[in-house]
């Protein structure tokens, strides 16, 4: 019952859940090339622990996404623009919604 409310979400929501996905998707990246972001610790600290938490959660979440992405329409919206002849409409979409399995 849960996955099937969750899909209905995805097509009902698309856009909001994709915006919600690409920005912790984001995060995480950010996180993963600057490590802790937070001011209150001192400059010296080792960033590597937030660092590898990051890369952890970006693999653990990579399958979910990619799934997510699929129950939104990303795919079959990238499909049709391409079947369409809107290649470029297609490419810039991709990089606004962030990398899919294909792309990695």
């Amino acid at each position: 019952m849960a996955v099937k409310v969750a899909k209905q979400c995805c097509e009902r929501l698309s856009r909001e859940v994709l915006r919600h996905l690409q920005a912790e998707e984001a995060e995480l990246r950010q996180e993963l090339v600057s490590g802790n972001l937070d001011v209150s610790q001192a400059w010296w600290t080792d960033n590597g622990v937030y660092r590898e938490r990051a890369e952890a959660r970006l693999e653990e979440l990579g399958p979910i996404l990619a799934l997510v992405r699929e129950w939104c329409g990303q795919e079959d919206l990238a499909r049709w623009l391409r079947s369409a002849g809107h290649h470029l409409k297609t490419a810039l979409m991709l990089k606004e919604l962030g990398p899919t399995d294909e792309d990695r």
